[in-house]
């Protein structure tokens, strides 16, 4: 199975930077959810980057649960909703100003 083929099966969206030596396949990755494309031979500090650009968009989504989490307090303890909307992509939903 090629990384596509993997992606097609699971049902969860995992954070995937892909590394290969063929760069016609960035935008199929990218339509995947990518976090990245890397082209080989790999260069460390490029690899650094794109490993921190999974870390952040996990922490980023871990964020927007946290919120969604505290959002479900008592109605005498909520903040007004007037402020912001609930926003559902995919699965997950985000809490927008």
């Amino acid at each position: 199975m090629t990384g596509f083929d993997v992606l097609d099966e699971i049902t969860h969206e995992p954070y995937v930077i892909f590394t290969t030596a063929y760069d016609q396949y960035a935008i199929q990755a990218f339509e995947k959810n990518a976090v990245d494309y890397l082209l080989k031979p790999l260069d460390a500090e490029r690899f650094r980057i794109a490993a921190d650009r999974a870390l952040k968009r996990k922490k980023m989504e871990a964020g927007d649960l946290e919120d969604l989490l505290g959002s479900l307090q008592p109605v005498r303890e909520r903040a007004s909703y007037e402020s912001h909307i609930f926003v559902q992509k995919s699965e997950k939903l985000f809490s927008l100003p």
